[in-house]
């Protein structure tokens, strides 16, 4: 006998939504894995024990959401989503919210996440973390200060690594759409505060350097000051203008 895939809906209210959250459940267990046909309308209605216009609306609202793709004349797929396509529609969700106003609002962002990241990732981390943080503060060391992109590509590198070393697997995908936002104001920082750079580079090491030595409350508040620079460098420049 053919195990039952869904349960059967009844007449509970509104079916077209409890439709959508059971299928949706099934893509993210991977039921219905990335690239997949689903069932026809006529097989869900058949699964869920329901009418075709509940199964229709439920299909249509999971296209808008970007987890399925109709494709003509072949039927619905689950769509292939990454973490990076995920993290730039944040972004732009960020962007039209905060209309570029974003500096404050994304280092308190960073105060509340990033000491908890330098935490775990000094109990977590292993020597192949250990190998890319070092490489990232290495590259932020030898950077000329007027290279503003390559540093701020360098300090974005560090922070999505020591995430990375978390083991987490949200952390990154947290991590990602902040440090997409990130190189407007590090520019800032780079090209309008003095010892900018040198400020980056020795928070970057002591941070380091507690997750090499496994010092999670030491991590903890080497991030929290490093941070702290930050946020004031960031009022600096907001004095300036």
């Amino acid at each position: 006998m053919k195990k039952q895939l869904f349960n059967t809906i009844g007449n509970r209210e509104p079916i077209s939504s409890i439709i959508a959250t059971e299928i949706e459940g099934a893509i993210f267990s991977k039921k219905f894995p990335p690239g997949s046909k689903i069932p026809s309308e006529a097989e869900f209605c058949q699964l869920f024990g329901v009418g075709r216009t509940s199964v229709r609306e439920a299909l249509k609202s999971l296209v808008a959401q970007g987890l399925l793709e109709a494709k003509q004349g072949k039927g619905v797929f689950v769509k292939s989503i990454s973490t990076d396509s995920l993290s730039d529609n944040m972004v732009k969700q960020f962007e039209y919210i905060l209309k570029g106003n974003y500096a404050y609002d994304l280092i308190i962002a960073r105060q509340i996440i990033e000491p908890g990241i330098a935490y775990y990732a000094a109990l977590n981390r292993t020597e192949d973390d250990i190998a890319l943080l070092q490489k990232d503060v290495d590259d932020l060391v030898e950077c000329d200060s007027k290279e503003i992109e390559k540093l701020a590509h360098f300090d974005i590198c560090f922070h999505l690594h020591l995430a990375e070393a978390t083991k987490n697997q949200i952390m990154p995908s947290l991590l990602k759409p902040i440090n997409k936002l990130f190189p407007t104001v590090k520019r800032d920082v780079l090209s309008k505060i003095e010892g900018g750079h040198n400020a980056a580079k020795m928070g970057h090491k002591k941070i380091l350097k507690a997750v090499i030595e496994q010092d999670a409350e030491k991590a903890r508040h080497e991030m929290i000051s490093h941070l702290a620079i930050a946020s004031d460098q960031i009022d600096e420049i907001f004095k300036k203008k």
